[in-house]
């Protein structure tokens, strides 16, 4: 058995810091290396199967002194002090003010398209396609976690015209895996281990560069697929989609005069300008991190520190996914219900909490991300992740 120290220092094999030191007798987090390798296997491979993982893969043990890990109601109680304090503009006013400038953006563009000229279609065609991606990656998330509205039916229509109508993706089936699965079992092997973002029958370049610029196509059949048997929820998904679709075409044609075949050409290419970013922002930042069984799993506190992690402030990723998405990551995760522009403001908070309290607060730039991807591709999105067994010692 090896035992690697938790210090503060960057761990070269994943790419991400943690920042717990090792002291005397156990009291103190300490993570133990398991080789694959035991006395007993039988038990081992009962284990493995339990665990949803192959025979030969590695098992961590991470043993933690639980009375030193902080109480989350502390954190909860300062972030309520800022929330109490802020205005409806911090709120929800910067997030929607977002919104409608990428509303705006998108018919703007459609009379600059009409102009015959292929600089002005380029132009026009790229920045309604960052539009796009604003409107639905940035406004269906915050409608799916019911942050736009006060109102529980407002938010349902806002997650249905920004998913469904906007965006060709089913609204029930986001609820479903975004807010019952991944986030109450963010990095929990076989509940929310983002292992639906793998694709290992693809090699690297192809899914890092070529194969997200198909999803604007294949997006309303893979809802369709999920959803079948859900009859209702189907047929209401498939007559707002259409309906998305069917207005989507009908300006391209009336204003950019396009054809029905070029409109609907130009909304595809449209729609995956920013597919390549929207996929690599969503496996950098959960894949790669602390994977745990699902029968020894760690408070949420210490989950949310380990398993998530802040990409570094970028202008563009941040209008078209939203800082809870891009750059405060870590800080939607523990507070889902606040707004884009509210994790921000508790973000010095959330951060200095974590290093008070010796948690790992996690934090990358794209490009250092998107090289160890690459360079560890299979790694990291084809073989099995390893598993950390929590265990709490008092």
């Amino acid at each position: 058995m090896n035992i690697m120290d938790v210090s503060v220092k960057d761990q070269k094999d994943d790419g991400f810091k943690t920042t717990t030191e090792q002291t005397k007798n156990g009291l103190r987090e300490r993570r133990s290396i398991v080789e694959d390798k035991g006395k007993n296997g039988k038990m081992q491979q009962k284990q493995q199967q339990r665990d949803g993982v192959s025979p030969g893969e590695k098992h961590e043990n991470l043993y933690v002194a639980l009375r030193e890990l902080p109480a989350f109601s502390h954190l909860n109680r300062q972030v309520q002090e800022i929330v109490n304090q802020s205005t409806w503009w911090e709120i929800r006013g910067t997030d929607w003010a977002v919104l409608f400038s990428a509303l705006a953006v998108t018919l703007l563009c459609l009379p600059l398209m009409r102009i015959n000229n292929w600089w002005t279609l380029v132009v026009g065609g790229v920045l309604s396609g960052i539009a796009h991606a604003s409107l639905t990656v940035k406004g269906g998330h915050l409608a799916t976690h019911g942050v736009l509205s006060t109102s529980r039916f407002w938010n349902k229509i806002w997650t249905r015209f920004f998913i469904e109508f906007l965006g060709s993706y089913s609204s029930h089936m986001t609820h479903e895996y975004h807010i019952k699965l991944h986030h109450p079992h963010t990095n929990i092997i076989g509940l929310g281990d983002s292992s639906s973002w793998k694709m290992p029958g693809l090699s690297r370049f192809p899914y890092m560069f070529v194969a997200p610029m198909a999803l604007p196509i294949i997006t309303p059949f893979v809802a369709i697929s999920q959803m079948w048997g859900l009859w209702k929820p189907m047929f209401l998904f498939a007559c707002v989609v259409l309906s998305g679709y069917t207005s989507n075409v009908l300006l391209l044609v009336y204003i950019s005069r396009f054809s029905v075949a070029g409109a609907i050409a130009f909304i595809i290419l449209n729609r995956a300008v920013m597919m390549i970013p929207y996929i690599h922002v969503n496996i950098f930042q959960h894949i790669g991190l602390s994977m745990y069984s699902k029968d020894d799993r760690p408070t949420r506190l210490y989950q949310m520190a380990t398993g998530v992690l802040n990409l570094n402030r970028n202008p563009l990723l941040d209008y078209c996914f939203g800082l809870g998405i891009s750059n405060c990551h870590v800080e939607h995760h523990l507070f889902p219900k606040l707004s884009d522009n509210m994790c921000l403001k508790i973000k010095p908070v959330v951060s200095a909490f974590f290093k008070q309290h010796n948690l790992p607060y996690q934090e990358r730039n794209y490009s250092e991300r998107l090289h160890l991807f690459v360079d560890k591709y299979e790694e990291l999105m084809v073989n099995a992740p390893t598993i950390l067994h929590f265990v709490g010692i008092q």
